[in-house]
């Protein structure tokens, strides 16, 4: 898994752009989370996948506060290859 931390409350979408287009079924909330760091709670977002760019539409964001964003490496590419961060 990757972790992203100091993840801004601030903002509106996150983008993930992958270099090889992804396939849409491995994203899933299981495989890509968004967390609040004060509650460990996971924030439900919405998700959509435009070939190689994973757009996450958080529902909130709380002011003042920091998120953790999880990519797990079972996402995988359109031939199947699990993802690996460059």
């Amino acid at each position: 898994m990757e972790n992203w931390n100091s993840i801004p409350s601030d903002i509106s979408s996150i983008s993930l752009d992958f270099s090889t287009p992804m396939k849409s079924s491995s994203f899933t909330t299981d495989t890509v989370k968004l967390t609040n760091t004060s509650n460990n709670e996971n924030v439900s977002y919405t998700g959509t996948l435009d070939g190689s760019v994973y757009t996450i539409v958080p529902s909130s964001l709380a002011a003042n506060t920091t998120y953790n964003l999880v990519i797990s490496k079972d996402i995988e590419n359109i031939s199947g290859a699990k993802w690996q961060r460059m």
